[in-house]
């Protein structure tokens, strides 16, 4: 079976991990797999060794010859969107529109990342309020296609729509393997606490805005300040930092292969991030590491300015809540994480509450990790029942068959 994948986010890696997650499962029972997505992407899939075409920026005539030559070249049986929302306003970056889907003259069906079913009134961007939800007609995309445990299985409903176990392979934190990667990267003390902390290149950038900008900026102070707190008495691994932050325990690694990437976190007590969707957290914690997220949810000025010294806060900055750093996106997260048995497995600690947050990251680095494990491997054997990639791929197209999409 002949399976294209449309990736359009140029920024995220997200979107595309997804997909390439779900492609990978696919090549095991046999199906070919192709990816249209934008050059910034193409080194990335063309490691895994998959068929790249690169969406060309502003011409919607090339990119329509480019879907009407993966169509009679690939000959495609199902056309997979990695997110319905971006290629909604891909015509921005691309030309292209839900009515060139049309080209390929197949079933289309899409991811649903964010469970679009969820009641939301906008979308908290950067502190800016988007009217998005209300202008996207679901029907337009086909069968929905829902990665779970980010999204509660038991909160999805409806007919053609499909959930799946995110991650299918975890991390070996076994004490045997941590003992040799520790001693691998120089860790000969298995006494030591590590703390393991990765920054995503998109989390660097950012709509050009002043007041976006100084929250920005004031966030990753306060980050650093917790980073160089704990340093004073446990190891840090930073894994693609662009900032360095000088300390004796702070160790840097630049961008990583999955393979070493995978030996750190088996070497680390916890992991930290400032994304509640983070797929590589999602993989992480599921593996039975700690997770930590770093959020903002106080906008209200007075509140910040009782919690923190009147030298760390200008009162002319604007702060906004965020669930995922530094987009925002805390009112349109939540429901995805309310009631949400994943959500209990991750630490939510505040940006602006240091101390508070340092003594948590203590207690959890410390405490006994039973009842954590017994959530953990509740949470692996519910995803374990859900569908495969290739069932669902299976069931998308026999419904499509059946004349009732």
């Amino acid at each position: 079976m002949n399976i294209v994948f449309i990736v359009t986010s140029f920024w995220s890696f997200g979107e595309l991990l997804i997909a390439m997650e779900f492609a990978d499962e696919l090549v095991k029972s046999g199906d070919e797999i192709c990816f249209i997505a934008p050059p910034t992407h193409k080194n990335t899939i063309l490691k895994k060794g998959y068929i790249c075409i690169s969406l060309v920026p502003k011409s919607r005539q090339l990119n329509r010859i480019l879907f009407n030559e993966v169509k009679y070249s690939f000959k495609p049986d199902l056309v997979i969107l990695s997110d319905f929302l971006n290629y909604n306003f891909a015509d921005r970056h691309y030309g292209i529109t839900k009515e060139d889907l049309n080209i390929f003259d197949t079933t289309v069906c899409t991811f649903d990342n964010f469970y679009w079913n969820y009641p939301r009134k906008c979308m908290d961007t950067y502190g800016f309020k988007s009217d998005i939800p209300k202008k996207i007609v679901l029907e337009d995309y086909g069968a929905r296609i829902v990665p779970c445990p980010i999204i509660n299985s038991d909160s999805v409903e409806g007919e053609n729509i499909y959930t799946y176990s995110l991650i299918s392979d975890f991390i070996d934190i076994s004490n045997l393997e941590k003992r040799k990667n520790r001693i691998k990267y120089g860790f000969d003390n298995d006494e030591d606490k590590i703390i393991l902390v990765s920054y995503a290149k998109w989390q660097n950038e950012h709509i050009e805005d002043r007041g976006v900008s100084e929250f920005v900026k004031l966030s990753n102070s306060f980050f650093n300040k917790l980073i160089i707190k704990l340093a004073e008495e446990f190891h840090i691994i930073c894994v693609g930092s662009k900032e360095k932050i000088q300390g004796d325990n702070i160790h840097y690694y630049s961008s990583v292969h999955t393979e070493i990437f995978d030996e750190l976190v088996s070497i680390s007590d916890i992991y930290i991030s400032r994304n509640m969707t983070s797929t590589s957290m999602v993989r992480i914690a599921l593996s039975g590491v700690r997770c930590v997220n770093i959020i903002n949810s106080i906008s209200d000025i007075r509140t910040i300015e009782k919690i923190v010294a009147k030298d760390e806060f200008n009162v002319t900055i604007e702060p906004y809540r965020y669930l995922m750093f530094p987009v925002g996106w805390y009112s349109f997260l939540k429901p995805i994480f309310d009631d949400n048995p994943y959500a209990e497995l991750i630490i939510q600690i505040e940006q602006f509450e240091i101390e508070r947050g340092i003594e948590t990251i203590k207690d959890v680095l410390y405490e006994d990790n039973s009842n954590h494990i017994i959530l953990t491997n509740k949470l692996r054997k519910r995803l374990s029942e859900l569908m495969t990639p290739k069932e669902i791929v299976r069931s998308i197209l026999s419904y499509d068959l059946e004349g009732k999409r």
